[in-house]
């Protein structure tokens, strides 16, 4: 089951071995990748080696996305590729406008805080995605509670056809028990008709020894 409580990394050193390979734990860690890495870049955002910055990030979670098999990863991730190549594209043609170099480092100063005062793409996303954070965090909670419930509800049917099988499969053992011991009770009576049988023979048998003896007795007298 899936209904543990979502990890919060905030007040934890370590989880256990069991956590790891839950699907709460495994949405608890993107998430705090994501937040993360969205954090890192908003602060970053206004610097004008903004793109390089971001590159080496860019490619690997680009890798991210074609690798991974969970569509909410792919399109988080995704969103967050788009917000950071659309800052790079902005600092790219802000910076395309000056005359400095990059070693004027007065000018590189002034020029960031000039553009610190227009908010840009990601740092905009990153405000907007720290104010619905409590609510996106609710509504997942909701839906878990709801997949807790309807697991709940299967184990409550699985465990009903359990029992069921159970006791057709005591059912069968019991009939093949009595069958077994009917089969006994019926070796037994025909061993013992078999060896009434046998006595009543031998009884016969005697009797008639004992009549040819006398008929031969008396058949001797009269001669």
């Amino acid at each position: 089951m899936s209904t543990a409580k979502p990890t919060e990394f905030s007040c934890i050193l370590k989880v256990s071995k069991q956590q790891l390979g839950t699907k709460p734990y495994q949405d608890a860690v993107m998430d705090h990748i994501f937040e993360l890495l969205l954090e890192l870049f908003s602060i970053h955002a206004h610097s004008i080696a903004f793109p390089e910055v971001a590159l080496p990030a860019v490619v690997r979670l680009r890798k991210f996305i074609k690798t991974t098999s969970v569509p909410k990863y792919r399109k988080q991730f995704k969103q967050l590729v788009d917000k950071i190549e659309e800052t790079s594209t902005e600092v790219t043609n802000r910076r395309s406008k000056v005359s400095f170099s990059p070693k004027d480092l007065e000018e590189v100063e002034r020029w960031t805080s000039q553009y610190r005062q227009q908010p840009n793409t990601i740092v905009k996303f990153y405000k907007t995605w720290k104010t619905m954070k409590p609510s996106i965090q609710q509504q997942e909670r909701e839906e878990e509670t709801g997949n807790g419930g309807n697991e709940e509800t299967s184990d409550v049917e699985e465990t009903k056809v359990a029992s069921k099988r159970k006791r057709k499969h005591q059912s069968s053992e019991n009939k093949k028990k009595q069958e077994k011991d009917n089969t006994k009770k019926r070796k037994g009576v025909n061993k013992t008709t078999s060896e009434d049988t046998s006595h009543t023979l031998n009884t016969s048998t005697a009797a008639d020894l004992e009549d040819i003896v006398e008929d031969f007795q008396f058949s001797s007298d009269e001669d």
